[in-house]
């Protein structure tokens, strides 16, 4: 046993005798009776997790199926980081005087896309999809696995494969052999810690019924494992709802337990007495036992001789339900750092300010998450996607291959998570608008904000200008007066097509007020 153990247990010894004990220069490390449950360890992150990480993974997909708290916020996570339509991948292959290669970009999007329909080896399941169900298992476990299958037999070549972590077996573990490699956790693992490879079941045992499986050994670069590491030298990740997991089951129990005791409570039960004195010898067999009376609305019934109805009336929910639930609620929410009313989905004696402090901090937690899931999932997976399918018809140099005419086609893409509406659409805008104006923010950032590309938008644009010119639809939005400009200053619009000072004939622009400003 370590000296450090044993010390804790001679101070606790010494407080249960009445010892004085030395005091701690940290108020937070005293020994005294009142933290005597304080209970610690000193053990590694990975010894942990190889006696608790079953258990923890088992009763998180418990509460992901029968709590709605764990439910929603499994959801919020899918939704936040992935979104509804997903992350958007602009592919920014450059040509050798570095300008984007317009077509490359687009064949290789058009590819992509093509594949990201049924990006799976069942074939069924769109990446989008299988995005969501990857980062809700991520929350849910602590961890996922995907396979990346090369040389897969669909038209690109490769797909993905989702393995369920209890799959990999935390309790299989084997010291460092003379190479210095080790098992941690199922992971294989040189002496520098890095991945060799996972050693994964190939079945679930509890689901086949037998002791007839066998354990696969997968090279380390034929599987993703994704997870959010939270101390140094950890293998295996924890569920985010770890800290509140306890907290979750116990308010799941009281929540049943008050509506029970409400339901109770409104069916207006009671007790038959026998009045003092009543003489039974008269009373049938029936009518010696329990009795029972069964009551309909608008109904009264004859009581036997003898016999009083005492009502019971369960005062519940109790006056303080709702606050209790709040403060736990706030509590559950603070753990998994998400703001209150959006786990709640409380929106009682909110106000504009109070709404938006709230979703901004939140706001901030989704855009770490999405920036740590395009790092850790999309960009690698990408890449994996350029090598294993083969990219034909890039006409750039007119050659076919990895490099076509000096263009890289493993230039990482631009990606665009999903971004969210404001708060306040007039004041948020006005802002927006002000903060270009002087100089302090970007069209391409505010457009980010909202998950939209600057690119994709000036298409759109354009696209809706040739349409409506088409169809002689006049799309022009003119909300100010039209500014001008010269070579060597600028005038007002009632001076357009006059000389200026200079010689320089003035031209009208509208740009601050037409939509092709964009």
């Amino acid at each position: 046993m370590r000296s450090g153990a044993l010390a804790r247990i001679s101070a606790a010894w010494g407080v249960l005798r009445g010892r004085p004990q030395r005091r701690s220069a940290f108020k937070a490390a005293d020994v005294n009776r009142t933290v005597l449950d304080w209970v610690t360890g000193d053990s590694a992150i990975d010894d942990d997790l190889r006696f608790n990480l079953a258990r923890l993974r088992s009763r998180a997909r418990d509460l992901e199926r029968n709590s709605p708290v764990a439910r929603h916020f499994l959801r919020m996570v899918a939704v936040n980081v992935v979104g509804p339509n997903g992350v958007r991948c602009r592919p920014q292959i450059r040509q050798a005087d570095d300008t984007l290669d317009r077509e490359a970009n687009r064949f290789v999007l058009d590819a992509w896309t093509d594949w990201s329909r049924a990006a799976t080896i069942g074939g069924r399941v769109t990446f989008n999809s299988f995005s969501r169900q990857v980062i809700r298992g991520v929350a849910r476990d602590g961890e996922a696995f995907v396979r990346l299958w090369r040389g897969f037999d669909n038209r690109f070549g490769f797909a993905l494969e989702y393995i369920d972590p209890m799959l990999v077996d935390e309790s299989y573990n084997k010291p460092p052999d003379q190479s210095g490699n080790e098992v941690r956790l199922g992971i294989e693992v040189d002496e520098f810690g890095r991945p060799l490879a996972y050693h994964v079941w190939d079945s679930p045992q509890r689901l086949i019924g037998s002791s007839s499986r066998n354990r696969l050994r997968i090279p380390a670069d034929q599987m993703l494992h994704i997870y959010d590491p939270e101390q140094a030298n950890q293998s295996r990740g924890v569920s985010w709802m770890v800290a509140v997991m306890q907290p979750m089951k116990m308010l799941d129990g009281y929540r049943e337990a008050e509506v029970v005791a409400a339901r109770l409570g409104a069916a207006k039960m009671g007790f038959f007495q026998r009045k003092e004195g009543l003489d039974t010898s008269t009373l049938s067999p029936d009518e010696r036992g329990n009795l029972e009376m069964e009551a309909n609305p608008g109904t009264f019934l004859v009581l036997p001789d003898g016999y009083e109805v005492s009502a019971w009336t369960p005062d519940h929910p109790s006056s303080a339900y709702a606050s209790f639930v709040k403060d736990k609620m706030r509590e559950i929410a603070t753990g998994l750092g998400v703001s209150y009313n959006s786990l709640a989905s409380d929106l009682e004696g909110v106000n504009y300010s109070s709404m938006r402090s709230g979703l901004l901090i939140e706001r901030d937690l989704w855009r770490t998450y999405q920036n740590w899931w395009i790092d850790s999932v999309l960009t690698p997976v990408y890449r994996e996607w350029i090598a294993a399918t083969s990219l034909r018809s890039i006409t750039s140099g007119g050659a076919e291959g990895v490099a076509v005419g000096g263009v890289d086609i493993y230039a990482p893409p631009r990606w665009s998570p999903r971004g969210w509406p404001w708060v306040d659409p007039l004041k948020d805008v006005q802002a927006t608008k002000e903060a270009i104006e002087a100089g302090l923010g970007s069209r391409h950032q505010a457009l980010a904000e909202q998950g939209l590309d600057y690119e994709e938008t000036l298409e759109e644009l354009a696209v809706e200008d040739e349409l409506a010119a088409e169809y002689g639809v006049d799309v022009e939005v003119n909300t100010g007066p039209v500014s001008t400009v010269t070579d060597g200053g600028s005038a007002s619009a009632d001076d357009e097509g006059s000389p200026a000072p200079n010689g320089n004939v003035k031209k009208s622009i509208n740009n601050a007020n037409h939509r092709r400003r964009f």
